[in-house]
């Protein structure tokens, strides 16, 4: 199956805007252009909605065009396999078998990271919050924390249900089904958000949050089944409805908070639908169109590249920093709160890209090329290459 470069800018996006929503919740600089930087820093938690919606188009199109091929589930298990779990795993142990056992800990705080374990180990720390086996917690070193894992956690049910979901199903069904699911999603959430009082629980569990996974299922469904090129005036339509609520959310509210229930609720979902609509149109101008160019970019590509790595250790580099890279301490540094600010998350970025090549050159590499043993058998399909 052929590469499509923008995939990998749209990767790029949504890792940076994630980075940019952890690396500038803390800054306090009263400058009103900081300001409105850091109230779009708010809305860096939807990068991870977009890394869902880009796995459902990517996994299903994968799916999709090697069904009924030999060793259908074998293979791809396999190549998820090889391409997420070293990184995951040799993370998991650098921080729970190693950091935690050097570290200075009271008997209290290894009591809790020794419950928290088995959640993180076995991908369910989304699970383990629920549960509040991961928010009471007292870890001791903020690199210790581990509870971003959620995210991976919901990825990693969606890989071992899915497959079975699309081997049978009929393309019909399998659109039918990602508008059930898409609306079982945020009739959910609203559900929750009206007789709940504590909705931080509900945003990271699975059932809540399979409506961007349903939105790249479903238009991945559309490029095989003939209707790409009749969907696609009504997705622009639909993708710029959509932009509307967030773009009054985030005047209204000064920001795209993840706590406030407009976002839990619809926000969540219109943003998932904004999202596909982009995909869609990233895809179909194809390689030599201005969108291709602005989103397939090389630095955009760069990060896409090492997403992956990105997300699942900057929060330990961040951590470790720890006060080395504070507001204060580069406030009498470079005595301007501006640059203190543009330091602070320019030095986490680069400690961060640091760690994620490494990573990818020392580890991920090395896995990713036993995946030719696991071949997918390619079936050609109508829009096949868009995924």
């Amino acid at each position: 199956m052929n590469r499509v470069p923008v995939l990998d800018g749209v990767r790029g996006i949504a890792i940076l805007l994630v980075l940019w929503y952890h690396f500038t919740p803390e800054i306090g600089v009263p400058v009103r252009a900081i300001e409105w930087l850091k109230k779009t820093s708010t809305g860096g938690w939807l990068g991870v909605e977009l890394f869902f919606v880009l796995s459902g188009f990517l996994i299903t199109g994968i799916l999709l065009d090697a069904k009924g091929s030999p060793n259908f589930f074998r293979n791809f298990y396999a190549r998820r396999i090889l391409r997420i779990f070293p990184l995951y795993y040799a993370c998991l142990a650098f921080v729970l078998l190693l950091l935690t056992r050097f570290e200075f800990h009271t008997p209290h705080d290894l009591d809790g990271i020794d419950r928290a374990a088995p959640w993180l180990w076995s991908y369910c720390a989304n699970i383990g919050w629920l549960l509040q086996a991961m928010p009471r917690i007292p870890w001791p070193a903020e690199f210790l924390d581990l509870r971003h894992f959620w995210s991976l956690a919901i990825e990693e049910h969606f890989y071992l249900l899915w497959p079975l979901i699309v081997a049978t199903t009929s393309l019909r069904q399998l659109k039918s089904l990602c508008c059930v699911l898409f609306g079982f999603s945020l009739l959910s959430r609203l559900i929750w958000i009206t007789f709940v009082s504590n909705n931080s629980l509900m945003i990271f569990q699975t059932p809540f949050l399979l409506d961007p996974l349903a939105a790249g299922a479903f238009i991945a469904v559309t490029a095989r089944d003939g209707s790409w090129a009749r969907a696609l005036p009504y997705a622009k339509v639909i993708g710029l409805a959509s932009l509307i609520p967030l773009i009054v959310f985030f005047f209204a509210m000064k920001g795209l908070w993840a706590s406030h229930w407009l976002m839990q609720s619809c926000g969540i979902s219109a943003a998932s639908i904004t999202f596909a609509s982009g995909i869609m149109f990233a895809v179909e101008r194809g390689p030599m169109s201005t969108i291709s160019h602005v989103v397939g970019n090389p630095m955009l590509r760069f990060f896409g590249k090492y997403s992956y790595g990105l997300y699942v250790t900057h929060p330990i580099v961040v951590g470790a920093l720890g006060d080395w890279v504070s507001e204060p301490r580069l406030l009498v540094a470079t005595g301007s709160e501006i640059l203190a600010v543009i330091c602070i998350v320019g030095i986490k970025l680069a400690a961060s890209v640091l760690v994620a090549v490494l990573s990818w050159h020392l580890l991920e590499k090395h896995f990713l090329k036993l995946k030719s043993q696991f071949s997918i058998g390619v079936n050609v399909s109508a829009g096949h290459q868009l995924a």
